[in-house]
This record gives structure tokens, C-alpha cells and sequence, in this order.
């Protein structure tokens, strides 16, 4: 950026002021991304404030830009409650979710059994939702654009897993679930549901040894619902189930382990992935789904995949443990999956778990899995809407410069007024001027760094710096180097070099 300096004084109140009008002739800012050298996209830990030291060549970082060819993205949508659905809370809380770029939502009712040997289901339960609730939440979530899966839950009173669910006897509880699923099904042909779940992490009863059963209650659902069909396997058996063959979609609710690191970086975290190293032994998790898809030869949707904002977050995904708050470590991880599942023309899509009908969950200090008001709901939202990493990218416009006062122009103290716009595809949620680099000798007065604030995707802040021109300077040359921190806890620097 040049500043070139054409004066003219004149008088006002008794007192010399000086105007200054001034152009600017922009330096490139084209090439890929850098990083500091400390933050995760080198080290295992994010750093809470910037290294201004510039980073060097070697560290220089390519900015990930790649396209989801996901037909379905979403989240999932549970309820806790009898009528929660029905709850003008509820249909604030859709609104947001499709703000995100969210096109599918799981609507997730549970029924209840009073022990996980028992044959009863859909005992009395406050938490179960009603099938009015259901059905308002299937009518709210198409009115705001969103296609919906209705994926029922099986939960057991006293807190035993659903994946421990073993019937003393099978023929009854079968006989049970057949008319559960199928009043759902009824409901979701009724209000033009465009998915339905026969089943979710029943991984004790859904092997070869039922497969009759599982058959009979898949053929009586596709005689009254006409939607395709899913069943949200568990990642303990889900290449296991019996009767993915009569399915019309693979599902995976996927909580593998990726990372044993208290703060992964999000190449940790990718790595996981395919080459995992940890507390649970050694594995390929990605290989393991590919030769289940391969097998079967459909199309596969993640019905569950999620992270809590905590440290470790990639040690025990499934945990609802207490944990100390990390908000991006959730973001990490999701940058992690959505980098590894990008290129895969086999995946559907996923619905994240979860987001809750209360408006009021989420935000710092929430250690759950839901992504609201937290740095992750920036990583969602920039691959949801536009297929691209959620890296921030800042470009600096001078708009203008002026002596401060008749001192300021004696002394040489001139005033430059700056523009920093985020052109990039994911919010800087804090960033700061980190050097100015000014030519003929012009010197810097304004204590560097100089934050900023936050910059959302297409917004623009303003900053001002003070230099001190020598006598004789009517032009020179400033490159602003700007910070910013994007939604994985990962800092850039602009302009980007090559």
C-alpha cells in the first residue's frame, strides 16, 4: 500500500489545520495460508493469544478448500420431554439450526422399557414424547426447508445402554418393537416424512440370530411408510448387523476413538482416522467403514457423529463424562471429519448429535455436544453453506489520512485510517494489525499488536495507526500483516505468501 501526501492549509477558528488527501495502490495478498508457528496447525496445542513473530517460509500452511458432496446435513434433534416439540422454544431452535446450512434434521423420540430384559416397551415416561409432539416437530422442521429422518430411540428406565438390550424373551419384545415402529412408520407417511429409522443401537439383538424378526418388522414398515429406510448401527457392530441388506441406507452412529492428546490438532485428529494409535489398541476406523460400504454396495449416512466441547476430546467420543471445557477442541474435531469425509462419494451425508430444543444450552463453558454458540458452530456452518474450510481471510483498505492536529503535522505524526475486511469462508473470532511495515524511513508509533475484535464473514472492522513521517517523505509504502484466529483455534496471517 502506497501513501501518497498532496497538502493544503488553511485556516478554521483562529488555529493552522493541515487536510491531508491520500491514495492507496494495493500490494497482493493472493497465495496460500500461514500460520504462527505454537498454534495447532503445528503443535498439538492452540495458543489463547497470537506470536506476532512472523512465520517463516517452512511453516507456511495450504488453505483447505474442498466441496461436501453431502446430500444430507443436519443434525440430530432429540426431545426429553413429553411436549417440548410442541414448545414455541422448539420452533425458535429449528430456525437457528437451518441458519447454519443445515438441510436435514433427525427428529429423536424415545420410548422407555423398565429393564433391559424385560419385553415392555413404551412404559410410562415423562421424557417420552407424544406422537402429537412428534408430528409438530415433522410439520415445524418442513416449514423451515428442513427434510426430516425419524429415528426413534429404545431406552431402558434406569440408565442400561440400549446397546445392552436383551430381552429374556426375544419373541415378545419383537413382537412389541414390530408395533412401535410401525405406528412410526404410519406417522412419518402421514406428514411426508423423508426417511425413517427401523431402529437405533439395539447392537445386543440386531445379529444373524434375529434376522427373521428384523426382516418381518422391515417388511410390514414398507407396507405403510414408502420413504427410504436407515438403522443407526452402533460403532461396536455395525458391520455386524444382520439385515443392512434390506435397508435402503447404511447407518453409522460414529464415536470412534481418534486421539489420546489433551488438545489434538486437527491433523491429529485426521489421522485418527485412518491410522490410530491409542488407548483402545491400534486401528483403521475409515478402512473398516469402507469395506462395509463395499460389502453391501449402499450409500451410507453417519446418523450420529459428535464431539464434546472438553480436552481429550478425540479419547472416548461417547463419554458423557464430566470434562474440562475446551471449546476448540470440538472444533477440531469437526474440522477433522468434515477434511476426512469431504472426498468420499460413498457418504450421504451425517447428522451431527446433537441440538437440543432449549435455546438456552450451549455457549462457553458448555461441555456437551452441541455445537451452539460455540467455536464449532462456525466450522458446521462454513462447510454446511459453503463447502470450504472455516478459514478467515483479511484484507487491508486504506480509506484514508490525516494529521491529527497543527502539532501532529509539525512533529510528523501522521494518521492512517484502515478498513480490514473478512473475504474469507470462516469467521476471525479475534484479530489484530500484528506488524506495519512501512518504507523510507517512516516509523510505526502505534504500540503493535493492535487488536482488532472479531470479524465475521463478510464484515469489515476499522483500526488506526499513528507513524511518524521524516521531513522531506511525501510517499510511502505500508503492508499490514493482520492476524486472525479461526473456529479450530488455528491463527493466519494476511497477506498470505506463497
Amino acid at each position: 500500500m502506497r501513501v501518497i501526501c498532496r497538502q493544503a492549509v488553511f485556516a478554521a477558528r483562529g488555529f493552522f489545520l493541515l487536510a491531508l488527501v491520500a491514495t492507496a495502490a494495493f500490494v497482493s495478498q493472493s497465495g496460500g495460508g500461514l500460520t504462527f508457528p505454537g498454534t495447532p496447525e503445528t503443535a498439538s496445542a492452540a495458543t489463547t493469544s497470537p506470536d506476532t513473530t512472523l512465520a517463516p517460509q517452512s511453516s507456511i500452511v495450504s488453505s483447505v478448500a474442498p466441496s461436501i458432496p453431502w446430500t444430507v446435513r443436519g443434525f440430530n434433534y432429540p426431545s426429553w420431554q413429553r411436549d417440548d416439540y410442541q414448545s414455541e422454544a422448539s420452533g425458535e431452535s429449528l430456525t437457528r439450526m437451518a441458519s447454519t446450512g443445515a438441510n436435514w434434521v433427525a427428529i429423536v423420540p424415545t420410548k422407555y422399557m423398565s429393564s433391559a430384559t424385560g419385553s415392555e416397551i413404551g412404559v410410562p415416561d415423562n421424557r417420552a414424547a407424544t406422537d402429537e409432539a412428534v408430528a409438530r416437530a415433522i410439520d415445524d422442521a418442513h416449514a423451515r426447508g428442513l427434510k426430516v429422518l425419524l429415528k426413534p430411540h429404545i431406552d431402558v428406565i434406569d440408565g442400561t445402554s440400549r446397546v445392552d438390550i436383551q430381552p429374556a424373551d426375544a419373541a415378545s419384545w419383537f413382537a412389541n418393537y414390530d408395533q412401535v415402529i410401525n405406528q412410526y412408520a404410519a406417522l412419518a407417511q402421514a406428514h411426508n416424512v423423508e426417511m425413517l429409522a427401523v431402529g437405533t443401537e439395539l447392537a445386543s439383538i440386531d445379529r444373524a440370530n434375529n434376522y427373521g424378526y428384523w426382516a418381518g418388522i422391515i417388511a410390514n414398515v414398507r407396507a405403510r411408510y414408502q420413504g427410504p429406510l436407515t438403522y443407526a448401527a452402533s460403532l461396536n457392530d455395525f458391520d455386524s448387523v444382520s439385515f443392512a441388506g434390506l435397508l435402503d441406507y447404511l447407518g453409522l452412529d460414529m464415536y470412534f476413538p481418534l486421539s489420546d492428546l489433551a488438545e489434538p490438532s486437527v491433523e491429529d485428529l485426521m489421522l485418527g482416522w485412518t491410522d490410530y494409535h491409542g488407548y483402545y489398541g491400534e486401528a483403521n476406523w475409515m478402512s473398516r467403514i469402507e469395506n462395509w460400504q463395499a460389502h453391501w454396495n449402499k450409500p451410507v449416512i453417519l446418523t450420529e457423529l459428535g464431539y464434546r466441547s472438553i480436552k481429550y476430546v478425540g479419547l472416548t467420543p461417547w463419554d458423557c463424562s464430566p470434562g474440562e471445557y475446551d471449546g476448540y477442541n470440538q472444533s477440531r474435531a469437526f474440522e477433522a471429519a468434515f477434511r476426512v469425509l469431504s472426498d468420499k462419494q460413498w457418504l450421504a451425508g451425517a447428522f451431527f448429535w446433537d441440538w437440543a430444543v432449549d435455546n438456552a444450552v450451549g455457549g462457553p463453558g458448555d461441555t456437551g455436544y452441541t455445537v451452539r454458540d460455540k467455536p464449532a458452530e462456525s466450522v458446521v456452518t462454513s462447510w454446511f453453506t459453503g463447502g470450504t474450510a472455516a478459514e478467515p481471510s483479511v484484507e487491508v483498505h486504506m480509506h484514508g489520512a490525516t494529521w491529527a492536529s497543527y502539532a501532529d503535522y509539525l512533529s510528523g505524526k501522521l494518521t492512517v485510517d484502515y478498513g480490514l475486511s473478512n473475504v474469507g469462508g470462516g469467521q476471525a473470532l479475534q484479530s489484530s494489525i500484528s506488524a506495519s511495515l512501512a518504507s523510507a524511513g517512516v516509523q510505526v508509533l502505534t504500540p503493535l499488536p493492535l487488536d482488532v475484535g472479531p470479524i465475521e464473514t463478510g464484515a469489515e472492522r476499522s483500526a488506526a495507526i499513528t507513524y511518524r513521517i521524516p521531513p522531506g517523505v511525501f510517499s510511502f509504502r505500508v503492508t499490514n500483516f493482520v492476524a486472525s484466529l479461526d473456529a479450530t483455534g488455528s491463527w493466519h496471517v494476511d497477506p498470505r505468501v506463497q
